[in-house]
């Protein structure tokens, strides 16, 4: 933007990325692999032959969906020196909050669960059941199976959730204090809460 124009940094299609410390990490359209693209040489790594579904990138450590051991989680030493199977359950989606990794159990009808990476222990809530749980800096939000397509907070601390949004919505993305809508009842436009 402050060159106003555009400037190619890779062939590949990326499905996903994310940026941390001058590196852009990535899973290929191709062949759903993960890589890292330093932005300042513009070469691109392959860090893993495992197919990655979603994944987020935490301090030196990405932690993904392993495709590959169905959608079980997985964690990958951004420098490709570690690569830990974390979870023996199938995840629908997760997020990474202190020492631990919250995500729905696709396995046990998407109740939220709670990995302790301490004691590496999990625990289950089972008066949260959903799906699409996401993240900003300081807000937990996911979609409910029991109020379908209508966006919930989580308070962590007593884990009660507030609805957010009534209408139904096809998808959301928290950016600190702002969620971006995409709503049902208007596929060409996007909304702010």
């Amino acid at each position: 933007y402050e060159k106003n124009t555009i400037d190619k940094i890779s062939d590949y299609v990326p499905l996903n990325f994310s940026y941390q410390n001058g590196f852009l990490y990535f899973t290929n359209l191709e062949n759903n692999h993960i890589y890292s693209l330093d932005l300042k040489t513009n070469k691109a790594e392959l860090l893993s032959n495992n197919k990655v579904g979603s994944f987020l990138v935490s301090n030196k450590f990405i932690i993904y969906q392993n495709l590959n051991d169905n959608s079980k989680l997985y964690a990958l030493k951004t420098d490709k020196t570690h690569n830990v199977k974390l979870t023996d359950t199938s995840v629908e989606s997760f997020i990474a909050l202190n020492n631990e990794i919250l995500f729905f159990d696709a396995n046990n009808n998407n109740i939220l669960s709670a990995l302790n990476l301490l004691t590496e222990t999990i625990e289950s809530y089972n008066n949260i059941v959903g799906h699409n749980l996401k993240s900003d800096s300081t807000n937990i939000y996911f979609v409910s199976s029991e109020s379908p397509n209508k966006l919930y907070s989580l308070n962590r601390d007593d884990l009660t959730s507030q609805l957010i949004e009534d209408e139904f919505l096809n998808d959301y993305y928290p950016i600190d204090n702002k969620i971006f809508l995409e709503m049902a009842i208007s596929l060409d436009k996007v909304y702010i809460l």
